[in-house]
């Protein structure tokens, strides 16, 4: 395929573009790169970076593709933006295999940008521009500093995204991606717990500079992905994953900042040492901060998920530390499903209490 894509940058919508940012700069480490405040009812923006890690936070005005966001699906992660080494042929494909243009191809010397759709209301914007331009464009924001941000708390890079779509649209988005934008389709898997289950198809960009999870629910009985789709109001992003050279310290520098995880079992870390007889971290280390590890024929995997602050409880993060692996912790997919279903129905015991 023509024109290389990659991972440039992620834009929210928020209702609270100062909680918002606070969050991610105090808890998550994160820098202000670029802050455009307005008045009235314009939109504001605000630019933080970590790593090589770009995200915009836009909290949008009374009217606009923003604020209709909002009001379908609550903060949210709304546009993926993909940088193109030919912007024109990435566009031209995407649009005849069946993407929803949004902003046709504009030039903005020297930069070129366009923007279509992607799964239920996710956009994805495209940016070309020159590699030593020092700065990166982001559409409808501005250009910020070009080049890897101190990593304060050890992020480095988006590993991924999982989206969740309504049952019956696994195969067709997962098609669309190979069709429209020639991803290839790595790994796909089907996960059950009791009664509850899902599907899931991982495609990815062919230098795998953008990968994307795809999940649908396939149980008899409801569960996470059913729940994300009703709260989300659709589908769309239910997390991002960040991926860290050292997962122990950044996770243990997270908590130690009020970013909550996940809770893991200890049966899990009983067993670990069955399927790994040794590990980079040390198992203790792991449990203690209930860390997961995983083994590929490449290397260890080590991911953990961070408790949702989402208003709707939709939303939340991963953190990833691949030591060689290049798969998904197929080991690990069963016990982070269980690990986020208990979260949720802890949250739904203290609601139905209070």
């Amino acid at each position: 395929m023509n024109g290389a894509i990659r991972c440039d940058h992620v834009q929210f919508y928020v209702e609270d573009l100062c909680a918002t940012a606070e969050e991610l700069t105090a808890a998550y480490g994160f820098v202000e790169l670029l802050a455009e405040p307005s008045g009235g009812t314009a939109a504001r923006s605000v630019v933080l970076g970590q790593g090589s890690i770009v995200v915009a936070l836009t909290e949008p005005g009374a009217a606009g593709p923003g604020r209709d966001f909002l009001d379908a699906h609550g903060d949210g992660l709304a546009r993926i933006g993909f940088s193109c080494t030919d912007l024109r042929s990435v566009y031209a494909r995407a649009v005849a295999g069946g993407a929803r243009v949004i902003e046709p191809p504009r030039r903005f010397r020297p930069v070129w940008m366009a923007a279509v759709g992607g799964v239920g209301d996710v956009v994805h914007t495209l940016v070309e521009q020159p590699p030593d331009t020092p700065t990166v464009f982001l559409p409808g924001i501005g250009s910020v500093p070009r080049g890897p941000v101190h990593a304060e708390l050890g992020l480095q890079e988006i590993d991924h995204f999982a989206i969740c779509v309504p049952p019956g649209e696994l195969a067709r988005v997962a098609a669309h991606y190979q069709l429209a934008w020639g991803f290839e389709r790595i790994f796909a898997e089907r996960i059950e717990v009791g009664a509850q289950a899902m599907d899931s198809v991982v495609v990815a960009s062919r230098d795998r500079g953008a990968v994307f999870t795809l999940i649908e629910p396939a149980g008899a009985q409801p569960g996470q992905i059913d729940y994300f789709l009703g709260r989300h109001g659709g589908a769309g992003v239910q997390h991002m994953a960040l991926r860290t050279n050292d997962i122990v310290a950044t996770v243990g520098a997270l908590a130690a900042r009020g970013v909550k995880f996940g809770h893991t079992p200890a049966a899990y870390y009983a067993e670990l040492p069955n399927r790994l007889a040794r590990t980079r971290h040390e198992l203790l280390r792991l449990r203690r901060l209930g860390v997961l590890a995983d083994r590929d024929h490449n290397g260890d995997l080590y991911q953990i998920f961070a408790q949702s602050g989402h208003p709707r409880g939709t939303y939340f993060t991963e953190i990833v530390e691949r030591d060689g692996a290049t798969t998904f912790g197929a080991n690990n997919v069963k016990a982070l499903f269980e690990a986020k279903q208990r979260e949720l129905d802890q949250d739904s015991d203290v609601r139905s209490v209070s």
